[in-house]
């Protein structure tokens, strides 16, 4: 387990991002207790007033923009290796991994890697973050950013935040799955679910402003498409027979096809009525203020886990 007191971040490329090492989920452990990470009464800067908003010396002298703020952009096959170069991020999402290997990105291959871990209990308490902000030379402030992985986060809880000369777009950015996941050794032909299952949960309603347990939550109900070729088609399409309904009874021949969106796609994704979705943030604001206002119960999201306990579980 991990505990940062009175921490200090500022003009950062990354921010601060973290890794819980087991135990292993291939053997169906949680840990008693569960591993935990906890930030708390610290402060992350986005952009200091010292540091100039595009940083003209370095630039002038012949550096790009991404070279000239925080961590220079190169290759690199871990998950943050592709975080976008013009970014301030406050925290990255990482992850609890089965190992001390982070996992990598798809497609895994002969990569080393680590299954993510069942669980863990990830929380912040009485940071304030500050001057989050898109920048006039299009540096991207980002007070909490997914990593580019394919495996699913613990939910992540919140309480005595305050936020100082934070932009509302830049509040959040959780990144939907890559199309170069999809492949037959590990998600087969569908999206990986796990920056599907991101769950930001506010517990006092400082981050947000939404009131007591408000939520932020991915958006579960996205899907690619194609995959990486743009030309083979996911496995989402559904058989030809369910698109049409069968003749009701009494009548002559059956109705009209429907297409698949009218089929499948309705509802689909995680229960999200009363939210707003902010395409900027790649998520849905779920203020229990703005839940309550129109009259609906009270939001409270949580991953259900569910294993297989077969023998070749792979």
């Amino acid at each position: 387990s991990i505990t940062f007191d009175n921490v200090a971040i500022a003009d950062s490329k990354f921010g601060l991002g973290w890794l819980i090492a087991g135990p292993s989920s291939a053997a169906h452990e949680t840990g008693d207790p569960l591993k935990k990470f906890l930030l708390k009464d610290s402060l992350i800067v986005g952009r200091s007033h010292s540091n100039a908003e595009c940083s003209d010396e370095c630039r002038s002298a012949g550096g790009s923009v991404s070279q000239c703020i925080g961590r220079p952009t190169k290759p690199d096959k871990w998950a943050w290796g592709t975080l976008q170069a013009q970014t301030a991020i406050g925290i990255v999402q990482s992850t609890s991994g089965s190992s001390s290997m982070v996992p990598v990105k798809k497609p895994w291959g002969n990569m080393q890697s680590s299954y993510a871990a069942i669980a863990a209990d990830v929380r912040f308490s009485g940071n304030t973050f500050s001057r989050f902000f898109t920048s006039s030379c299009g540096v991207q402030g980002q007070v909490i950013a997914s990593l580019n992985g394919p495996e699913a986060n613990p939910p992540q809880f919140f309480e005595k935040t305050t936020l100082i000369d934070v932009e509302k777009s830049t509040m959040v950015k959780l990144q939907p799955p890559k199309r170069s996941w999809i492949e037959i050794s590990d998600c087969v032909t569908m999206d990986c679910d796990g920056p599907k299952q991101d769950i930001v949960h506010d517990l006092d309603g400082t981050l947000t402003g939404g009131g007591l347990n408000s939520s932020i939550l991915a958006r579960a109900e996205f899907m690619n498409e194609f995959r990486a070729d743009g030309r083979t088609r996911t496995g989402y399409e559904i058989p030809a027979k369910m698109l049409w309904d069968p003749a009701p009874f009494g009548a002559q021949r059956r109705l009209e096809q429907r297409t698949e969106a009218e089929v499948a796609y309705n509802g689909y994704g995680t229960y999200r009525t009363g939210c707003s979705l902010w395409p900027s943030w790649g998520a849905y604001e779920c203020k229990q203020s703005s839940i309550a206002d129109a009259g609906l119960p009270p939001l409270l999201p949580a991953r259900l886990v569910v294993e297989s306990l077969d023998a070749d579980t792979e």
